[in-house]
């Protein structure tokens, strides 16, 4: 073989192999385009339209999981004050997201609850990150930039983002995100200050709407290194201030989170087998995206198990494999699952977090991190058609040699151009589909949480959340076995023991109930939940001298639970406690105009003091709002029938 032949050859670092086994030169990257041309326009609209079609059902779901609790009962969307606390407050929410929280106390304002308003600003969200992805990689010369962004906008494993109200947060993340990158790349045309800042502020709002943007300034080292073959101690020098920034705000927002988390017990074996296992797990999804659930089944991580270290050492032996043969097929393979592994990094396990108490993997975790597989994959098709004479380059080679033998060139460029788009139709479409699927999923709690149970039937998460919405539409006959399962699946659930109380006492089985109560404050001694319903069920078995303090306590805790309000005030009023029962009740319809079981429990006592006229516009007010309050009605008609009718 002759030392020509064994040289690799120079290539642009658009192709799948990125580039030459040597440095390439500045002159040698694409230089970045002035404005955008009419195809550039079309092909952008037209990620736009796809993104907006796959996921239109989107538009027509309601709310699921956590997404009550950010937004449906989230008090501090309704005030200003609640938008301070946003920001001030790190233990407002379970993570530090402040810029994501802020965005949904903007749409309560547009939209009050109505769940459309909330599902549109993600699906237009989501569809102007697809766009930002395609200029960017056509900014970098990439090759199938805009399969690759077509990838990245109707996959599957998006409509976990997508259609998830509270999963906001990585569409927010990744518009900022990715025009950081934009920003960067305008930085490096022309470095000024204010450039720099720009990239700096960007980044950091990245991070004020997901953590998971820590991995940036790596990222972005990555990419450099990708293009030119080396990383200059310009650059680092550069990243500092990122990487301090980030580190800081990644550490603020963790230590935050870590006070709602237990240890899992896993040792650094451990979790190295669920890094390996996880992110062989994910690149499956994008591979074969069948079978997609918001509850995976828990593994089971012994490292004493030689068969699970496969997970980890397969994936470093793909990494050491792409990384010996960089300099045959260049640096992009390596570069572009490098960007995958390093994006997943802060949720493959090394840092435990909530959500790890039921499953280990989430598909809304691989947003951004899906970009590298994608980009990969769009230019690796690319090359392959490239070579095989179906690609541009061969078009115009063929087109050559067609003009030379005076044969029309247009045809082979043609017959290039639908192949291409043949193939691309070949895997969008499949996908698509799918990812329609899987978004009807997501139309309410019931519909999401049954499809969860097909795939997982030990979902513990899924049995309680279904439960709650049976009982919340008042099918206690069906809620109440999906709770008891949920505590067979999980023993130690204070919700669920909650739940089934509830659902006990409104089958009128109150002292079947005491016992799971007493069980969840057991476990959890000031949990406010399990406190309230306790101090309902003693009142409403009369036992208002237990009720009382177990009620106090319980208001302590939540001091603006106005249901917790009315039921001390109950037992205030059965133990003679008039003066402190009016207060309570005037508080809640201070904050509450319309509770009808204020207006009832203020009638009665109105009544039990000698304050007839005060008290019959109070049940009538309760009447009105709820016709079935049978203390207001029965005490009403007394009053009516004592009094002429009146």
């Amino acid at each position: 073989m002759s030392r020509n032949r064994r040289r690799p050859r120079e290539r642009p670092p658009d192709t799948p192999v990125a580039a030459q086994g040597k440095r390439a030169s500045s002159a040698s990257f694409p230089p970045i385009p002035e404005g955008l041309s009419a195809r550039t326009i079309l092909c952008a609209a037209a990620l736009a339209a796809l993104t907006l079609v796959v996921f239109f059902p989107a538009l027509s779901a309601g709310y699921i999981w956590d997404d009550d609790d950010v937004v449906f009962e989230n008090p501090l969307l309704r005030s200003a004050h609640g938008l301070w606390t946003l920001w001030t407050n790190p233990g407002a929410f379970t993570h530090y997201f402040p810029l994501s929280y802020s965005s949904f106390w903007l749409d309560y304002h547009l939209w009050g609850t109505q769940p459309f308003g909330y599902h549109l600003v993600n699906l237009l969200f989501h569809a102007a990150n697809a766009i930002l992805l395609y200029l960017l990689l056509r900014r970098i010369g990439l090759r199938g930039a805009w399969l690759a962004a077509a990838l990245f906008a109707i996959h599957p494993v998006q409509s976990a983002s997508v259609a998830w109200v509270v999963e906001r947060k990585n569409l927010l993340c990744g518009l900022f995100y990715l025009s950081a990158f934009h920003a960067w790349l305008s930085f490096e045309g022309a470095p000024r200050r204010p450039r720099y800042v720009l990239v700096l502020a960007l980044f950091v709002l990245a991070m004020l709407s997901k953590t998971i943007a820590v991995t940036f300034p790596v990222a972005l080292v990555l990419f450099v290194w990708w293009r030119d073959g080396r990383v200059g101690k310009g650059l680092v020098a550069r990243m500092l201030p990122f990487l301090i920034v980030g580190a800081a705000l990644a550490a603020f927002s963790t230590l935050a989170h870590q006070k709602t988390i237990t240890d899992y017990g896993l040792t650094p074996l451990s979790k190295g087998i669920l890094a390996g296992r996880a992110l062989c797990f994910y690149a499956g999804k994008l591979v074969w995206p069948v079978n997609l659930m918001g509850v995976y089944p828990k593994w089971a991580l012994d490292p004493r198990q030689a068969w699970q270290y496969l997970f980890p050492l397969g994936a470093a032996a793909v990494f050491a494999a792409l990384w010996a043969l960089r300099g045959r097929v260049g640096r992009g393979p390596f570069a572009a699952l490098a960007f995958y592994a390093l994006t997943l990094a802060p949720i493959l396990g090394f840092i435990e977090y909530s959500v790890m108490n039921y499953s280990y993997v989430h598909d809304h975790h691989q947003y951004l991190a899906c970009i590298g597989p994608f980009v990969l994959f769009a230019a690796g098709l690319h090359w392959v058609l490239e070579r095989s004479g179906g690609g541009t380059r061969a078009g115009r080679a063929r087109a050559s040699g067609a003009r030379a033998s005076g044969a029309r060139p247009g045809r082979a460029r043609a017959s290039g151009a639908a192949l291409s788009a043949v193939l691309a139709a070949a895997i969008l479409v499949p996908l698509g589909v799918r990812a329609w699927k899987e978004t009807a999923y997501y139309k309410n709690m019931d519909t999401f949480f049954r499809h969860n149970l097909e795939l997982n039937p030990n979902a513990w998460p899924a049995t309680i959340n279904l439960g709650v919405a049976r009982m919340e539409a008042g099918d206690f006959a069906q809620a109440e076995p999906l709770f008891r399962k949920t505590l067979a699946l999980n023993p130690s659930s204070v919700h669920a023991m909650c739940n089934l109380a509830t659902v006990l006492r409104r089958q009128e089985r109150r002292d079947e109930a005491l016992p799971f109560l007493d069980r969840a404050l057991g476990i959890a001694p000031e949990l406010p939940r399990a406190l309230a319903e306790k101090g309902r069920i003693l009142g409403e078995l009369k036992r208002y001298e237990e009720a009382r303090p177990i009620l106090e306590r319980a208001l302590a805790l939540e001091p603006g639970n106005l249901d917790v309000m009315n039921n001390l005030a109950i037992c205030l009023l059965a133990t003679g406690k008039t003066d402190q029962a009016g207060a309570l009740l005037a508080r809640i319809l201070a904050a509450q105009p319309a509770n009808a079981a204020a207006h009832a429990n203020l009638g009665i006592l109105l009544y039990q003091n000698g304050r007839t006229e005060e008290a019959i516009p109070h049940l009538k007010e309760a009447i009105r709002l709820d016709p079935n309050n049978q203390p207001a009605r029965q005490l009403l008609e007394q009053l009516n029938a004592g009094t002429g009718g009146r």
